[in-house]
């Protein structure tokens, strides 16, 4: 035997016998990480107080693993790191303490997870404290004003006492309130302190008796105006129901009735003013001129919807060159001004008022509405530079504003109910022929310009539609940010006519036209223009007129046309023959009962009516 051989066989027995391995299992397997949210929107808190969520990190298989959490600031987590073995589940908490009120948004690292985390801060309520004798806090936990009354003998002293807490009472020296006038009715209240309401009179039993209050003795009844009518009055009598010293009396009729024309039917006209009596529902119309070159008119008129209605009253302004007018609704009244005087309108009869102070300039720029919101009437007074006033019932107020309008024609002016502006469009200069202005009771703000050109245009507000309407030689509507036109079969008759809307009734109503126009009271719905009561040939130009009684009308002659009065409401154009009498003036007319003919001899041509 080789002499290696024993060391060869005492090594292979070592290594056989001392040899321990392990079997090869493979590579570990790694964690299996899932987060439950992965969006956390924590409860809203207010202010100062925490508030905190949960979140769940799962491991689905793996060895453990360890991983560090981490929360953007100004959240919180409660752990910095956290341990999790194979198949564990893991809860921890993410906090916020909210310094301003607010959203507040973050992320919640966990690992190689990521969480969006986010929490409402809420503002803490201030707590109205109504009571000095208790102090008012927000109680946070149970989302209410906590009030705790304060110590009893503290001293107090509220709207209406001064003096000591008791059980939550400020208890002392009453305050008084008595303003030292006998038509108030005085009261205290903690939280408006004093105050003054208007004492309301009882009503007088009878048309010439008023109700009336004194400072000093309060309610009373006084004594109507003299003049003030007291009966019916359809100015066809010689005799007139009047107030005289506190008795209603008859009179003879002394003024404008007596030995004159009351037209039947309104006749054409412009420049005139109109408003629409709320209260009454009425369309109320005063004045205007029939034509260039006549004098103005002083008659008042009311419209129902259906007919226009001649008014008679005892007492009614002069001739007014320029009027304008406005319905005062918290004082019942139409309001006319014109020539520096204020008359009002109150369905029956006309009240002249004195103003107290300085009266507006009167003339052909003058513009007026009513601020609903302020509760005065608004006119603007031009003669280049525009002044802006107030009417209380009382007084004129000039106001104060910080821009300087320069209207150069006739302005129109009206007031948006629904947004509380006055709206004015005047004239303009270069590309913009007209401008619009608002008024917000305090000062105006230009707005867009205006395409087209104003003078004496007719404007008034859409209850229905909440719109400014204008109307010159078309139709324009105003929502307060543009004008829009609308190109309207129909278009309105007459030009430097006014408007009103008929809130009552729901239409907008326009009087109007003189000389070859034909006056027509015309209503618009947004689609087109349409008559409400017929057309009449404006003016007074009829020439002669004739009572058929064959026919049992009367028929006038009127440039080469004839019409025929009904009796009851209107004037009616009769169909054109082949054969016409030519336009003319200064003609006579009789009619031959016999022969059942008018005959018409003479005049002189009228160069004016040709063409009609």
């Amino acid at each position: 035997m080789n002499s290696l051989a024993p060391v060869l066989l005492a090594v292979l027995w070592f290594s056989t016998t001392s040899c321990r391995c392990q079997p090869n299992l493979g590579k570990p397997e790694d964690a299996r990480l899932t987060v439950t949210p992965l969006t956390l929107v924590l409860p809203d808190a207010y202010v100062g107080h925490q508030t905190s969520g949960q979140v769940t990190v799962d491991n689905l298989g793996g060895q453990a693993i360890t991983i560090d959490v981490n929360a953007s600031a100004p959240f919180v987590s409660d752990v910095s790191s956290i341990t999790i073995g194979k198949g564990e589940s893991v809860d921890l908490s993410v906090s916020v303490t909210p310094a301003n009120a607010g959203m507040i948004s973050g992320t919640l690292t966990l690992g190689s997870l990521t969480v969006a985390i986010s929490a409402q801060g809420l503002a803490i309520p201030e707590c109205v404290n109504t009571n000095v004798c208790a102090d008012a806090q927000f109680n946070t936990a149970a989302a209410q004003c906590v009030s705790t009354v304060k110590s009893d003998g503290t001293a107090c002293d509220d709207s209406c006492v001064t003096g000591h807490c008791h059980s939550g009472t400020c208890e002392g020296q009453f305050k008084t309130c008595d303003d030292a006038d006998a038509c108030t009715i005085d009261a205290c209240s903690i939280a408006a302190g004093c105050s003054h309401a208007a004492r309301v009179c009882p009503a007088a039993m009878d048309a010439c008796h008023v109700a009336s209050c004194d400072a000093v003795n309060g309610c009373g009844i006084s004594e109507a105006d003299d003049g003030t009518l007291c009966g019916p009055d359809d100015c066809r009598s010689s005799d007139v129901d009047v107030c005289l010293r506190g008795q209603c009396v008859t009179r003879p009729r002394a003024g404008r009735c007596v030995n004159t024309w009351v037209p039947a039917t309104l006749y054409g006209r412009y420049q005139h003013s109109m408003a629409y009596d709320a209260a009454r529902q009425r369309v109320v119309l005063y004045g205007g001129k029939p034509g260039p070159g006549s004098q103005f008119l002083s008659d008042t008129w009311e419209w129902n919807g259906s007919v226009w209605a001649l008014r008679t009253p005892a007492v009614s302004p002069p001739v007014l060159s320029f009027p304008v007018m406005a319905w005062d609704a918290r004082r019942h009244r139409t309001v006319l001004f014109g020539g520096r005087h204020v008359w009002e309108w109150d369905g029956v009869t006309w009240l002249e008022k004195v103003p107290v102070g300085t009266v507006p300039l009167n003339g052909p720029f003058n513009a007026m509405t009513y601020d609903s919101l302020r509760e005065r009437v608004l006119l603007t007074s031009s003669s280049g530079t525009l002044a802006t006033w107030e009417w209380d019932g009382t007084s004129w107020t000039q106001r104060t504003t910080t821009r300087v309008l320069s209207i150069g024609s006739q302005p129109s002016l009206g007031y948006d109910t629904a947004r509380h502006r006055a709206v004015l469009v005047g004239s303009g200069s270069g590309a913009a022929p007209s401008v619009t202005w608002e008024w917000d009771g305090t000062d105006w703000s230009r707005k867009a310009d205006a395409p087209f050109a104003v003078d004496s245009s007719a404007i008034a507000f859409d209850d229905v539609r909440q719109r400014i309407v204008l109307v010159n030689d078309s139709t324009w509507e105003w929502d307060g940010v543009a004008w829009t036109e609308w190109r309207l079969t129909n278009p309105p008759l007459g030009d430097r006519v006014p408007m009103a809307f008929d809130s009552a009734r729901h239409q907008m109503v326009m009087f109007g036209g003189w000389l070859s126009q034909l006056s027509a009271t015309r209503s618009y719905d947004s689609t087109h223009w349409y008559d409400l009561a017929p057309a009449n040939e404006g003016g007074l130009n009829i020439a002669e007129m004739i009572y058929d009684t064959s026919h049992g009308r009367v028929t006038g002659l009127l440039g080469s046309n004839s019409w025929t009065w009904n009796g009851g409401a209107q004037w009616t154009a009769t169909p054109v023959p082949a054969t016409s009498v030519p336009p003319r003036l200064q003609t006579s007319v009789v009619y031959d009962s016999n022969r059942q003919r008018i005959v018409l001899f003479g005049g002189l041509q009228d160069t004016s009516a040709q063409g009609r």
